[in-house]
């Protein structure tokens, strides 16, 4: 059993016991979210938020690091943090290899919203390609990741050598959550490096009950955060940062051979990048299955 959150409120394995391993193909993922204690009302997600970054500095080590995009997600975390007058750091990475740069779309919210509050984004520039081709097969086997967006988020957090990082990650919604196994890879991420001199926070929206279930009876959209307290600016959808990397990697058809094509074809997707760095780590099986959310009535 893996535990997470603020005093480890939230438990995760495999079958009802919650196992560190799956001990057979049939066996379910499931994450407990009911490791609480009665929480007697909602709270404005904007308050909730801002007492999870009181907490987290009353618990974990500063500096803090915040990971971000230009998304909803990342913008409603700096929010917070600027209402809490806890000190903070903005980090966000340019994908950028072969004198092109492919995210530079999901970057404009983030550059606005610190236009507009007087804020600092410390750049840094990674080459995306580089890690695809060279590190992204020893970080996706040693934490059983078939995410490439997520193990690049755990090659992100060398760039910090103390202190606390955070993700944004989500929160709860009227139909559980938006986590999955493979983005669970970032919290068993940071229990590989807790004896280091930095600590990973990998869903700060999880990372308190109250802040967790805040959006309980929403859909978590663009409308639900504004309603929640968050001023932030709207991008024009929601975006991975790997669109134009996937875009990049639709002209090497040819380095996908006939087996990888009978093999996943049962799979959503056809595309060159999803057979060279998603599918190969599917062997497990873990991946294909949609987790099974434990909540707790909260009022």
């Amino acid at each position: 059993m893996w535990q997470l959150g603020h005093n480890n409120w939230i438990k995760y394995g495999w079958g009802n016991e919650l196992n560190s391993i799956k001990d057979s193909e049939t066996t379910k993922f499931h994450i407990d979210f009911s490791g609480h204690d009665n929480i007697e009302k909602l709270y404005l997600p904007f308050a909730a938020a801002v007492d999870a970054v009181h907490k987290i500095a009353e618990t974990y080590p500063s500096p803090y690091t915040l990971m971000c995009t230009g998304g909803v997600d990342s913008q409603s975390m700096i929010l917070a943090w600027i209402e809490s007058k806890v000190p903070f750091e903005i980090v966000s990475f340019r994908y950028i290899s072969e004198n092109i740069f492919f995210n530079d779309y999901d970057l404009v919210e983030l550059d606005k919203l610190a236009e507009f509050h007087g804020l600092t984004v410390n750049y840094k520039e990674f080459d995306i390609i580089s890690f695809l081709e060279n590190d992204l097969v020893e970080i996706a086997k040693s934490t059983d990741c078939t995410s490439p967006h997520f193990c690049t988020h755990m090659k992100f957090t060398d760039s910090v050598t103390n202190g606390t990082i955070l993700f944004s990650g989500n929160a709860l919604h009227k139909n559980g959550a938006q986590i999955t196994y493979d983005m669970l890879a970032l919290h068993r991420y940071a229990i590989k490096i807790e004896n280091t001199n930095k600590k990973i926070i990998p869903f700060f929206f999880l990372h308190t009950p109250e802040l967790a279930y805040s959006f309980i009876n929403n859909n978590l959209n663009i409308k639900d955060y504004i309603k929640g307290g968050f001023t932030v600016i709207s991008p024009p959808q929601k975006y991975t940062g790997f669109e134009k990397i996937k875009d990049y990697y639709d002209k090497y058809t040819r380095r996908v051979t006939s087996k990888q094509k009978l093999l996943y074809a049962r799979l959503p997707s056809a595309r060159v990048f999803d057979y060279l760095f998603r599918y190969s780590f599917y062997a497990s099986g873990k991946e294909m299955k949609k987790p099974t959310f434990i909540l707790k009535n909260i009022l």
